[in-house]
């Protein structure tokens, strides 16, 4: 069994801290848009993407929070990579819902998928580089922000919301590149503290779906 990831690591336990939190703000999200937003092809897109997000964050947890032996830690790395990439297409999927409608965001899902793994399959064949995959990331974000700032400005509701949560997804990004370490109370490195802006992203971006999920799409 591994043991806790005591040595030298206090930056490495608030990781894995903010990491579970971050997981646990998630799945308290999906809980909450499944009460207050009527079923809808576009809510089972968003959904189902922000589980995997969930996933993803647990895996984190995981893999910061215990002494791993780095066969095991590069093997955990997979399926977390996989779960991200797979979520952020969801999340294009859903974004292309609310813009063009759910038959557009069907088709679109296969291909955003396929387009998730051959940026995984990148990152394996560049030695594991995450920078790869922080382009694919970037992209997807990107792609999502745009579609919402278009529908923020026709006046749609819950929009600008969702725009102010990505926006703070692609900061918190822009943390997780950096070297940046922050003591308050506990060490906090580039990673916790892409995981505390994260999870406020995620709160605005929970209720800007609330408000975009509760509007018939034409």
């Amino acid at each position: 069994m591994p043991g806790l990831h005591l040595s030298g690591a206090e930056a490495e336990l608030t990781t894995a801290a903010t990491d579970a939190l971050l997981t646990v703000v998630v799945i308290a999200g999906i809980a909450w848009l499944c009460r207050v937003a009527p079923p809808s092809p576009r809510r089972t897109l968003w959904v189902r993407g922000l589980a995997l997000f969930a996933v993803a964050g647990a895996l984190g947890a995981f893999v910061h929070g215990f002494d791993l032996d780095p066969g095991a830690r590069a093997l955990l790395w997979q399926p977390l990579y996989l779960t991200l990439g797979s979520a952020l297409a969801f999340f294009s999927a859903g974004a292309i819902g609310d813009w063009r409608g759910d038959a557009p965001a069907r088709r679109a899902l296969p291909f955003l998928l396929a387009l998730a793994f051959g940026f995984y399959l990148l990152t394996r064949l560049s030695g594991g580089r995450f920078l790869v995959f922080v382009i694919f990331e970037a992209a997807a974000l990107f792609f999502a922000l745009a579609v919402y700032a278009r529908l923020a400005f026709q006046g749609k509701r819950g929009a600008s919301l969702v725009v102010m949560g990505l926006v703070l997804s692609l900061a918190g990004g822009l943390l997780q590149a950096s070297s940046l370490s922050v003591r308050a109370i506990w060490e906090f490195n580039h990673n916790g503290l892409y995981h505390l802006v994260q999870l406020v992203g995620v709160v605005f971006l929970v209720a800007g779906l609330r408000g975009t999920l509760s509007v018939p799409q034409s």
